[in-house]
């Protein structure tokens, strides 16, 4: 392997990891950040009351907690 087709794999490489950063990066804001608070959002609104929350947020700790352990 030459000069030139090192760093053609290498730039290959870090295009790899830069889309597998990104996706991971959005996917940890989406499952940590979005789905629970829209989550909540839409309890507060079918149940109208506090109590559809708390049940939205005791749902999602395992969830959370396996996708964390997981990774």
């Amino acid at each position: 392997m030459n000069i030139n087709e090192a760093i053609e794999a290498t730039r290959k490489k870090q295009k790899e990891c830069r889309r597998a950063f990104v996706k991971y990066l959005f996917l940890g804001i989406f499952f940590i950040a979005i789905l629970p608070l829209s989550g909540i959002f839409v309890a507060e609104k079918i149940f109208r009351s506090e109590l559809g929350v708390i049940f939205i947020i005791i749902g999602y700790i395992p969830i959370f907690i396996v996708s964390w352990v997981t990774t």
